[in-house]
């Protein structure tokens, strides 16, 4: 019984909500049955979709997502399958709002990014592919098949434009190991990023086509591991296009290993050409302090930050070559200022705790050094 209610109001009261509750019920039956018409209808049009999609019949298939998605709003698959269609069409404007949709009801799905970023690609929007490209790479598209490999080599074709050229080589030589690289795009793109062109395939130079191609020859062999191929093609290379810019700083790269020496004079020639050429600079630099030429090491680091001042990699290297010449002031100098740089690389973190100890600074050593060993873990126990 409720409070501050007698018998007989109570039975008035029960009286009443019974009244209502029939009430509710009255009202609420035709729209239950007007929600189940719609439910059924929904499962009717999701079927002939699916069939009209499995058919291949693209054009009225996507109609029939749309019919459908008009009686339910929130249905992921029905957006991802109609944005997929529409990519399919080669209709890309309308492709991407449904896959904006699709990222809405389930932002982690790394293949809706990808397709989006595939549609901003082709629309030119290069802007937003990246940034679409990089979600579906952060969610692990790299790791499937199919629109993995093909979202993969236009986020490496994004990054080379932008000029991140190593991170679009490490890609674009890891689609080529795993099978890849034998198609004549994939060649061009590796050409583009081994010779350090900032630009989409189909905005190059022709007459700076062959030679691209020839590079990318060269680049697929090393990745597949054929080094007498890639050897040969690098030589008619170098010996075709002696004076075309990262020539010879990527055979240079190919002969570190196994022909220092080597390496060391298609680095100098590299820079006889191309003396703004960073990263021939730096590997020169490191030649000579593995063979013990300081003074070389230290002229060709303070080039490479003076022409490049907030590059932690010539910082890095002249704190080296001033490390081992004994000048460690200098060298903590420039090592601090690469850390300043690239707080996360576990190489500069190394050498500073080097530069530290060599100083009489332990306890500075020590923290550098447990700064260098966290983040070793981090990058996979690369070595110094």
């Amino acid at each position: 019984m409720l409070v501050g209610y007698g018998r007989s109001n109570s039975r008035i009261l029960s009286m009443g909500l019974a009244a209502v509750a029939s009430l509710i019920t009255l009202v609420g039956a035709p729209a239950q049955r007007e929600g189940a018409e719609k439910g059924a209808d929904f499962t009717a049009a999701v079927a002939r979709a699916d069939q009209l999609r499995a058919a291949d019949r693209l054009f009225p298939a996507a109609r029939a997502y749309r019919e459908a998605l008009a009686l339910k709003e929130d249905w992921y698959e029905g957006w991802w399958y109609l944005g997929s269609i529409l990519y399919e069409l080669d209709r890309y404007d309308e492709a991407i709002p449904a896959l904006e949709r699709a990222l809405l009801e389930r932002p982690n799905q790394a293949e809706v990014p990808a397709l989006l970023g595939l549609c901003h690609f082709e629309e030119g929007d290069y802007q937003r592919a990246w940034l679409a490209l990089s979600q579906a790479m952060e969610a692990g598209i790299g790791q499937l098949e199919g629109i993995g490999y093909v979202a993969r080599y236009h986020y490496a074709l994004l990054a080379n434009r932008e000029g991140a050229f190593e991170l679009a080589g490490r890609l674009l030589a890891e689609l080529a190991e795993a099978g890849h690289g034998r198609k004549p795009t994939l060649r061009e793109a590796l050409g583009l990023a081994v010779l350090r062109i900032a630009a989409l395939p189909n905005e190059l130079n022709p007459e700076l086509r062959a030679p691209v191609l020839l590079a990318g020859r060269a680049a697929a062999a090393v990745a597949e591991a054929r080094v007498e191929l890639a050897e040969n093609l690098l030589e008619s290379l170098v010996h075709q296009y002696p004076r075309l810019p990262s020539v010879h700083y990527f055979f240079g790269n190919f002969l570190a290993q196994t022909n220092p020496a080597r390496a060391l004079e298609e680095y100098e020639k590299e820079l006889e050409i191309s003396p703004d050429h960073l990263p021939a600079r730096v590997e020169a630099a490191a030649e000579y302090i593995n063979r013990e030429d300081f003074d070389a090491a230290i002229r060709h680091g303070e080039i490479a930050t003076k022409s490049h001042p907030d590059s932690f990699a010539a910082r890095h290297v002249l704190g080296r070559a001033y490390l081992e010449a004994g000048r460690v002031d200098e060298a903590i100098g420039q090592l601090e200022a690469g850390v300043k740089l690239a707080p996360d690389s576990p190489q500069l973190r190394f050498t500073l705790a080097q530069a530290y100890r060599a100083a009489g600074r332990p306890e500075d050593a020590e923290r550098e050094q447990q700064e260098f060993l966290k983040l070793k873990a981090l990058t996979s126990g690369n070595s110094p």
